[in-house]
């Protein structure tokens, strides 16, 4: 026993823990990647295909030429102004190194790391925790379903939500000295983190994000820690957000102006028990027939929603270690009557919590008159379903257990016990855990993987010569978009914006043949930047490139900018995002210029409890 003591005290407890864990992660999830069939989840046929298409343009014109628009998919589209796009991501700027298939692995190692890393810090520093009961909210994080199932199906876009906690320690960590210095560095590099997921695709998600991280902090401000440099953080964060991500949301409202995919069905689950009753399940138990569960109790649902958009487990641990600290607390408590002197201002924060808690779960609830409101709602109304924003009670959950594990666990032979168990169970639950469905998805990444090897080794430059569609014996379209292999862009691509099955897209004169065919006047492919500033390049939504832009169209179809005109709006943003990134740039650099001053403040700050 005091030998598995002095283990615990050991200063590579929380590092070898760590390694541990990623090991444990890598055996249980490499698997997937691809599975044992040598496939990938259905939704990798839009992502790696993407991400070929991102290395033609990163091959051809280097890291800093802005890629507007890709002639590789239905013809012609937007790229920045598209949702989905992951150009701008880690994932992205691997593919210069390795292939789109180990790119996408490497990140999802990276970001399960540091969802680790950020919740073993968040509760560290910001909580006061033992390291014990860091670890563990850090382990739970990092195996949480909704990351690790959404990257085994294909939906790469939600990596960035394994950011969450970091960037709710960079708003609340305690700062000692350099206080001014601290609330712009952490609000600037929490602002960027927030930037970076809506340039990596995660889309309206972000807003689930932000609740998440407001979540967090009321957690922090219940407990009575919060910190004052929380409010101008948060403002600098918002600001540099915004500013950072101006150029692309810019483009993605001008996209969504002229494609608002409004008309959908949106589902709901029927009562208040039945939703809080999958929601529960969903959780903490996360049954392989969660979406026959799901399906039972939802109405109003226009598209099937399969097993991994239930995915949210965090396992039973978090459930035990709430329900023992609730107990242990109503035992202390028992035949006394203490007095709760909670101030004002914990109210608001208890009050606030509750509302974050309750938003995910009422926006899931189905009534004709709330269903009808939402539909009108910015945002939400232009989505097929809300489920997603179940993503917000994974952090509070895992937070709040992590607290309670303190709490029932103050001996350190009982913490020491509590926590081995809880880890060695994580592991347990998470391997023995039936994933038939995700080892019998049918996406082969062969092609893709092919093309991005011969590309490499060629000198020749990528080019789009052809507009086609793939097919089989029963002439069913398939694999879409990896038709970018063989220089062509597929016509009936997979774009969501376009609708789930391409309903809104302006088809117009395209049709298979060469793309720079000419037939009355047009060219069989689309200027793209009629999709977005259509008034200023005197066109419309769909239109193609004319025989005048036979120039353009060329440059165009083989990966080269071509002249376009853009709206006043996005001239402003493009110059809000470069200003902003420009001083973002200097703050981050400015330590280096006076780096022995700023290492002997950064180590003065540091807190003691960090290892």
């Amino acid at each position: 026993m005091a030998r598995l003591s002095i283990i615990f005290q050991s200063r590579w407890l929380v590092p070898a823990s760590f390694l541990l864990l990623l090991t444990a992660f890598h055996l249980i999830f490499g698997q997937f990647f691809p599975t044992r069939n040598g496939t990938l989840g259905h939704d990798y046929s839009h992502a790696l295909p993407n991400l070929l298409d991102g290395y033609f343009w990163l091959r051809s014109n280097g890291l800093f030429e802005p890629f507007w628009f890709t002639p590789a998919f239905c013809g012609g589209q937007p790229v920045l102004g598209d949702q989905a796009s992951i150009y701008y991501s880690v994932t992205q700027i691997l593919t210069l190194f390795v292939n789109p298939l180990a790119s996408v692995y490497a990140t999802v190692l990276l970001f399960a790391s540091l969802g680790f890393w950020g919740f073993y810090l968040l509760l560290r520093t910001c909580f006061d925790t033992s390291r014990q009961a860091a670890l563990l909210g850090g382990a739970l994080f990092m195996f949480n379903g909704f990351f690790i199932h959404r990257a085994m199906i294909g939906h790469l876009t939600f990596h960035s939500v394994m950011l969450v906690p970091l960037i709710a320690w960079l708003l609340l960590r305690p700062a000692v000295n350099n206080r001014v210095f601290a609330v712009l560095f952490n609000g600037s590099a929490g602002g960027s983190l927030l930037a970076y997921g809506i340039y990596s695709g995660i889309g309206s998600q972000i807003l689930p994000c932000a609740l998440a991280v407001l979540g967090i902090t009321c957690i922090h401000g219940i407990t009575g820690r919060i910190s004052r440099g929380f409010v101008p953080r948060s403002a600098i964060a918002a600001l540099v957000s915004i500013g950072l991500s101006a150029a692309k949301l810019t483009a993605l409202l001008s996209f969504l102006r002229n494609f608002p995919r409004n008309d959908y069905s949106l589902p709901g689950v029927t009562g208040i028990w039945n939703a809080m009753h999958l929601l529960f399940s969903a959780l903490f138990f996360a049954p392989t027939n969660i979406a026959e569960q799901a399906r039972a109790l939802t109405t109003n649902m226009q598209w099937a929603l399969e097993r991994h958009e239930w995915e949210y487990g965090v396992t039973m641990i978090p459930l035990l270690l709430i329900l023992a600290g609730t107990a242990s607390w109503f035992y202390r408590i028992r035949g006394a009557h203490p007095q709760l002197n909670i101030s004002i201002t914990r109210y608001g924060w208890f009050a606030l919590l509750g509302l974050i808690l309750a938003l995910p779960l009422a926006l899931n609830i189905y009534t004709p008159d709330w269903n009808a409101f939402l539909k009108q709602a910015p945002v939400i109304k232009s989505s097929s379903a809300l489920v997603r924003w179940f993503l917000v009670y994974i952090p509070l959950a895992i937070l709040s257990s992590a607290l309670f594990f303190d709490k029932i666990s103050q001996l350190p032979g009982r913490r020491n016990g509590i926590f081995t168990a809880a880890l060695v169970a994580l592991v347990l639950l998470n391997a023995v855990k039936d994933r038939t469905f995700y080892h019998t998805q049918g996406y082969r990444p062969d092609i893709i993987v092919d093309a991005w090897q011969s590309a490499r080794t060629s000198t020749a430059q990528p080019r789009i010569q052809h507009v086609g569609t793939f097919a089989n014996a029963s002439d069913q379209i398939y694999n879409r978009n990896d038709l970018i292999a063989f220089g062509a862009s597929q016509l009936a691509c997979y774009n969501p914006s376009f609708g789930y099955g391409l309903e809104y897209f302006p088809i117009k004169a395209l049709h298979p043949g060469l793309a720079l065919e000419e037939k009355n006047g047009l060219l069989n492919i689309k200027n793209p930047a009629c999709y977005l500033y259509p008034e200023q390049n005197h066109c419309t939504p769909g239109d193609h490139f004319t025989s005048a832009q036979r120039e353009a169209a060329q440059a165009f179809t083989s990966y080269k900018p071509y002249p376009f005109s853009f709206s006043p709006a996005q001239q402003i943003a493009n110059r809000v995002t470069q200003a902003t990134l420009l001083l973002v740039v200097l703050l981050a650099v400015a330590p280096l210029m006076f780096a022995p001053a700023f290492l002997r403040k950064l180590k003065s700050s540091m807190p003691d409890k960090l290892a």
